[in-house]
């Protein structure tokens, strides 16, 4: 059994929502076990400098790390870039504040 996701004090659940979604179509699609996606990824990487400011990866994704965003933003950041697993990229945001 796989434990339960935490996002601990981040507003991370559009990442966690987005990779839950993700992983359940792809094991779906393929008939293999699922996979977990790194939400620290969609957290770190679809982040823009500040709201209304230039992206520091070049694509204003509308996300805001911790702030929030919605699953969208993820899919397009993953359609753009791919995904990482969540062992090569664990979470850590929200966990030790």
């Amino acid at each position: 059994m796989v434990s339960p996701k935490n996002q601990g004090n981040c507003g991370s659940c559009w990442a966690f929502a987005a990779n839950t979604a993700a992983e359940g179509t792809l094991a779906k699609k393929t008939g293999a076990s699922p996979v977990h996606l790194s939400e620290q990824q969609m957290v770190d990487c679809t982040l823009a400098t500040e709201r209304g400011g230039t992206p520091y990866n070049g694509k204003d994704y509308g996300a805001w790390g911790c702030e929030g965003a919605w699953m969208s933003n993820a899919w397009d950041f993953m359609k753009d870039n791919g995904a990482m697993y969540e062992s090569d990229y664990p979470y850590t945001s929200g966990l030790s504040e």
